[in-house]
């Protein structure tokens, strides 16, 4: 092979790339931190785009324009840090031609600082990620992984991923590597696969690689995992637990991969795998890799992704990885834009004493905190696939995050029983959350009258009424109702008083709505939400005669979740009770949503909750000609219920020759007219104008 080579794939320089744009808020397992003023124990690291904890300090080792691959990292034989990773594109993804290179960094200095990316080996062909061994006793290192070599591999017939597994060496650590070398097992010879996890030697000196194989032509794809052994140092292979067809699988989802084994000494090897089951799964041998027990779910929540397993210095430590998070309407296909891609936005820990039978509560480690911009929508969160080993007490590791940078974390051994569990980080962003300007603003705030709205089984929901000053028998006021947010799971009615307070200012009969909240797995979807908002509208409608309100000026309002609701009053004729009387009619006579959830797609907010019927749901998919005049207050800088749906919403609107007015300050975030004083005086201005216009409230 020729010598490492100089010449650098064409990627942008790290200095000559634009900042990678942060986000205000991250949300972890649910828990909204303040990105910009984190909690005590956790840092936002501007540099790597991370929110991490303060005991973790973070270096972006390459970044590109193109894609980076799974980072896997080693210590050569004579001390330096090898960093191996393919920029590129996934070789899946060709037809024979070289898609990627893969590519090597060095560090001499423990990591301290890192040599440009230089291509490892000059191949005609594109690579999965770097496998590195180097046998105990020896100075020779390994470079396994899959080898689409041309004319033994196809991407035909949905075999794309299935390829020969092979290895490179390199005698001079690192530097020059040797041609490629193909495992041809005893027991199925023209065996072809997918290997990227890492790979163990047991203390007998076996060798133990995990491999599956993937059948794409079949809609949901399945996949077989297998593990390849050798007792002699690679001269010779097995297949385990046996010939194809014969892998290993999740029972009732055909599907198994990216397995990772891992010796735990005296003959006894851990082997956990990915599954869509919603947990990584475990088996054990006893007998140095010959036979396993069945795999079995562990105890560690995990998307749809890989394991991420490593030991610890001690010999008796096990630590995994995981995203602790599922999609809530479960794993679906994979793809790049599929809902589970989110869930590799954040990194959690979990530690075993025992071989990896339990584990312990899991710990924050860090989180995605760049903004999604990324076209492709999965790779906005990547944090996963994760490498790492450890060196004197330090554990070193390596991330493609976002697969576009190269990322080298720290952290000492020590600190993952430090670090916060779910219970402590909820603790420490509700005491570093700055006030919200509403609520302070609202405290001791009541409404005139509270009043049932709806009966739902044994269930029920409220109306918050604020009467203005002088209402008497026989008025017809302009009606405000305001529909609280929090992602349909969460809030209250109380959260709007500040806007029903003010509207009731103006000479309005204002009203606060309590509907049922969305639970996963319960009766009570998201659909029913909607069916609560609808029922809110026909109530006042119908009732407008007694609550002094003109019929003909009702006024739907709501903010993120609550503006979703807000919206479907509008839009989504046939999401209703059974019991409702349809001869009233819910839809309202104007709009004013703040920060909505607009978008309910892969792309927008709320597509997990809502699962495959989210385009019912969706107001930027359901736009029709004849819907009430709409003020639309939105962020560019919002994050949680994207920008680009409101802008979709808006020309969707224009298009149908409805009336928009989009008010959309630059870079504020999300509900950024309940934060401060300026926003939310703001926002009252432009609502008492579009009020005006329409004749709801008399002009100044």
């Amino acid at each position: 092979m020729k010598p490492l080579a100089l010449l650098l794939l064409t990627s942008a320089s790290l200095h000559a790339l634009d900042p990678l744009p942060l986000m205000e808020t991250v949300t972890v397992n649910g828990i909204d931190v303040n990105a910009k003023s984190p909690p005590k124990g956790l840092m936002l690291d501007q540099n790597s785009g991370l929110l991490m904890v303060s005991a973790m300090k973070g270096r972006v080792v390459h970044r590109t324009q193109t894609r980076i691959l799974e980072t896997r990292a080693t210590i050569t034989p004579k001390g330096d840090f090898l960093l191996m990773f393919p920029e590129g594109d996934h070789y899946a993804k060709s037809k024979g031609e070289k898609i990627n290179s893969m590519m090597a960094c060095r560090s001499s200095d423990h990591g301290k600082t890192w040599s440009k990316p230089a291509v490892a080996y000059d191949i005609p062909y594109g690579q999965h990620g770097f496998i590195p061994l180097i046998p105990r006793g020896t100075q020779r290192i390994y470079a396994f992984g899959t080898q689409p070599v041309p004319g033994k591999w196809t991407w035909e017939n949905g075999q794309r991923e299935n390829a020969p597994i092979g290895w490179r060496t390199s005698d001079d650590d690192g530097h020059t590597w040797s041609e490629v070398n193909l495992i041809s097992p005893v027991n199925d010879p023209d065996f072809k696969g997918m290997s990227v996890m890492r790979m163990t030697e047991t203390d007998a000196g076996t060798w133990l690689l995990g491999s599956h194989l993937a059948d794409w032509s079949v809609k949901p794809f399945t996949t077989q995992q297998y593990l390849l052994r050798s007792e002699d140092q690679g001269k010779t292979w097995t297949v385990l637990p046996g010939a194809r067809p014969k892998g290993w699988i999740a029972e009732g989802f055909h599907r198994m991969d990216e397995g990772r084994p891992l010796n735990l000494g005296g003959g006894r090897v851990l082997f956990m795998s990915r599954t869509p089951q919603g947990h990584l799964f475990t088996a054990w041998s006893q007998d140095d890799g010959k036979t396993w027990t069945p795999p079995a779910p562990s105890t560690l929540v995990h998307p749809d992704a890989p394991p991420m397993l490593f030991p610890l210095s001690d010999g008796k430590t096990l630590l995994a990885f995981h995203h602790n998070k599922v999609p809530v309407t479960g794993n679906g296909e994979l793809s790049d834009k599929a809902e589970l891609m989110k869930m590799r936005s954040e990194v959690w820990a979990s530690l075993s004493t025992d071989e990896g039978h339990t584990w312990s509560e899991p710990h924050f480690v860090c989180a995605n905190a760049v903004s999604p911009v990324h076209a492709v929508s999965g790779f906005n969160s990547q944090c996963s696939y994760l490498d790492a080993f450890t060196e004197n007490g330090i554990m070193h590791i390596f991330m493609p995050h976002r697969w576009q940078q190269v990322l080298h974390l720290t952290i000492s051994e020590d600190s993952f029983g430090k670090l916060p569990t779910k219970a402590q980080l909820g603790k420490l962003a509700a005491a570093a959350k700055p006030p919200v300007y509403t609520a302070q603003l609202t405290r001791g705030m009541k409404p005139s009258r509270r009043m049932v709205y709806k009966r739902v089984g044994d269930r029920e929901l409220h109306l918050e009424l604020f009467n203005p000053a002088g209402l008497k028998a026989g008025d017809k006021r302009a009606c405000f109702v305001a529909i609280h947010g929090g992602g349909w799971t969460s809030g209250a009615p109380g959260s709007m008083y500040a806007f029903t307070d003010h509207c009731a200012k103006l000479g309005m009969v204002a009203v606060s709505v309590e509907y049922r909240l969305y639970k996963a797995k319960t009766p009570v979807t998201v659909f029913e939400c909607v069916k609560d908002a609808r029922a809110v509208l026909r109530y006042v409608r119908a009732h407008a005669a007694e609550l002094g309100i003109d019929p003909h000026k009702i006024i739907a309002n709501g903010a993120s979740a609550g503006g979703h609701l807000a919206a479907a009053t509008a839009m989504f004729d046939g999401v209703d009770h059974a019991d409702e009387d349809l001869s009233v009619s819910c839809h309202p006579d104007a709009l004013v949503l703040f920060s909505p959830v607009i978008d309910t797609s892969l792309e927008g907010y709320g597509n997990a909750k809502i699962g495959e019927r989210w385009k019912e749901l969706s107001p930027a998919h359901q736009v029709r000609a004849g819907l009430p005049p709409t003020l639309l207050f939105h962020g560019t800088g919002d994050t949680t219920t994207p920008f680009k749906g409101a802008q979709l919403f808006t020309d969707e609107m224009r298009k149908a020759g409805n009336r928009i007015d989009l008010v959309a300050p630059k870079d504020a975030i999300h509900t950024y007219m309940f934060k401060d004083p300026t926003s939310y005086a703001e926002t009252l201005k432009k609502m008492e104008a579009f009020f005006a216009e329409l004749g709801l409230v008399k002009a100044d």
